[in-house]
């Protein structure tokens, strides 16, 4: 019997397969033989937000691990789930909010895709970074991400009333902030008006370039470039 491995369940697995060539592998947190049935289970600590609203990353890297355990053990996976540990959880939100999260632990089913659609992936995927090794390779040069793949925030316009921190409204653009702005002020005349809240500028930045999500941000030029 394998390390973590209890019954028909098996914790902290890893696994590979060989796909154009290249070596891929990936550990698993857990997965449980069920009859002639798989089951996988990731566990995540996480904020209640990202269980409240899709997360396609969580879609992709599960298949994946379908993928690469249908291969090695030739059991078909059936069920793929994320077990989130709910950091920021409030109780109290709980009880007012109809689409919070109950419990502070809560299990997510994710979609799983067929065989087909998994390969598919994967071989896209392996395909994207082979096409970056020889681009730098052969050019010296990287791929750049992409807006998308760096979680941009876009710049933002924020109302704020005089006196507070908070924002009362946020804006894609400067013009509706000064709109909302004229119309929240005191109207002293017809041409004049007496400005109860101030616009704040905010500027956008690559959410995932921040070194503590992505390792190598400090030698990227794109990042650096910015």
């Amino acid at each position: 019997m394998e390390s973590g491995e209890s019954k028909n369940v098996t914790k902290e697995q890893r696994l590979y397969d060989t796909v154009r060539g290249w070596k891929i592998s990936s550990a698993i947190d857990q997965y449980e033989l069920k009859g002639d049935e798989l089951i996988i289970t990731d566990y995540k600590v996480t904020s209640v937000w990202s269980v409240m609203f899709d997360k396609q990353e969580w879609v992709n890297q599960l298949n994946v691990y379908a993928y690469l355990l249908e291969k090695n053990k030739k059991i078909p996976v059936t069920n793929i789930k994320i077990c989130a540990i709910l950091r920021d959880w409030n109780r109290t939100q709980a009880k007012l909010k109809p689409d919070y999260p109950e419990h502070p632990v809560a299990y997510i089913d994710i979609p799983l895709w067929s065989m087909k659609d998994r390969i598919k992936y994967v071989n896209e995927r392996v395909t994207v970074h082979q096409d970056a090794r020889q681009l730098f390779d052969l050019e010296d040069q990287f791929v750049l991400c992409s807006d998308k793949e760096r979680w941009t925030k876009e710049d933002k316009w924020a109302v704020i009333k005089k006196g507070n921190k908070k924002a009362f409204r946020v804006f894609d653009n400067k013009q509706d902030a000064e709109d909302l702005v004229y119309d929240l002020s005191d109207k002293i005349d017809v041409d004049v008006h007496k400005r109860n809240h101030d616009i704040e500028f905010r500027k956008g930045e690559y959410t995932r370039c921040k070194s503590n999500y992505c390792a190598v941000a400090d030698f990227c030029s794109q990042f650096n470039d910015n």
